[in-house]
């Protein structure tokens, strides 16, 4: 298994990926067939979850190919995961003028561009490419060599301007609406409010000396 950190852009562009892989070492055949531009990182033998000093990493990518000039400030959009919110990562950010936001707890699934039309078609497009990996190579196993090559065919096919445009106007991100969200969806899940009719109704319970099957 491996991290790819995605970046994407309201004027309907993207970030080369971040691959971040499980090893003390980058080494040239785990970045074979990657998207032109992307980044490759690695964490430790055992993880390949991000961490702060990974993250920096990141900011100073995002800021490289986003070829804005430094007075010019990027808001940078993300969940507010503790690897994203150290204090090294937020002064490099004021450093560079780019602004860190945060999206509000329980709100990521609804809030976040990529989630809401970005990474389904992604997730869809690489699942077709692993299955046809794998019909053309019967008698292998994909290793963590083939899987930037892999996120590669399926990032072509699902970082497009349609998707990446959809996805910024979907939560009212670019253009700006308030519209974007009704009144449903800000109500209790169905969840907690068939906890609250159950919590209201009465509940019978059987005494010790009657038969239950």
């Amino acid at each position: 298994m491996i991290t790819v950190c995605m970046i994407i852009s309201s004027v309907r562009n993207t970030v080369p990926p971040v691959f971040i892989f499980p090893r003390a070492r980058l080494h040239d055949s785990l970045m074979f067939g990657v998207p032109p531009g992307s980044f490759g990182l690695v964490n430790s033998p055992h993880s390949i979850w991000i961490t702060g000093p990974l993250f920096l990493k990141v900011l100073e990518h995002v800021k490289k190919h986003s070829r804005s000039p430094k007075e010019d400030d990027i808001i940078l959009l993300m969940d507010n995961h503790e690897s994203h919110c150290t204090l090294d990562s937020i002064l490099h950010a004021r450093e560079n003028c780019i602004t860190l936001v945060t999206f509000p707890p329980h709100c990521f699934h609804q809030l976040q561009p990529l989630d809401v039309g970005v990474m389904g078609p992604f997730k869809g497009k690489l699942c077709m490419a692993q299955h046809d990996w794998m019909t053309a190579n019967p008698s292998e196993v994909i290793t963590v060599h083939d899987l930037a090559s892999l996120a590669n065919a399926a990032y072509q096919a699902s970082f497009t301007v349609k998707n990446i445009t959809a996805a910024c106007a979907k939560p009212g991100m670019w253009p700006f609406s308030r519209l974007a969200f009704s009144d449903l969806d800000l109500e209790p899940s169905s969840a907690t409010s068939v906890e609250k009719e159950l919590h209201n109704q009465e509940i019978s319970v059987p005494s010790a000396s009657t038969p239950v099957a």
